[in-house]
């Protein structure tokens, strides 16, 4: 089997942080979610409901003691086994302040990709 390369232009992190995703006016609503993973240009919600691909976004991300916030857009909405949805959120505008405590957190440099290598254990 071939490794294929990675596409993401951004190294993903795994995360386990509570985020509000409000959908930008002049919609209402929103959902309490879980960003499961994060990279500089976007994250993974683990969230209780759709909102529909291509929906306008205000996200509020708490990391650590620290709130981010973000606009955003729904890229990718994929139900899960479990009934519960991934949202992929791609980040349209950060405030410059917050862009500085979140490029604390999360690296810089894409992933990277290694050549397969064969089993040690045969």
């Amino acid at each position: 089997m071939s490794a294929r390369p990675e596409r993401r232009r951004f190294r993903r992190v795994q995360a386990f942080a509570p985020v509000m995703a409000e959908r930008s006016l002049p919609q209402s609503g929103g959902v309490f979610a879980v960003a499961s993973d994060l990279c500089r240009g976007g994250c993974t919600l683990l969230a209780p409901a759709p909102l529909g691909a291509g929906t306008a976004l205000n996200v509020h991300l708490s990391l650590d003691s620290d709130v981010v916030e973000a606009e955003g857009r729904v890229v990718r909405e994929t139900l899960r086994p479990d009934g519960r949805y991934d949202l992929g959120v791609e980040f349209t505008r950060m405030d410059p302040v917050h862009r500085a405590r979140f490029n604390l957190r999360v690296p810089e440099k894409p992933a990277e990709t290694s050549p397969s290598r064969p089993d040690p254990a045969g």
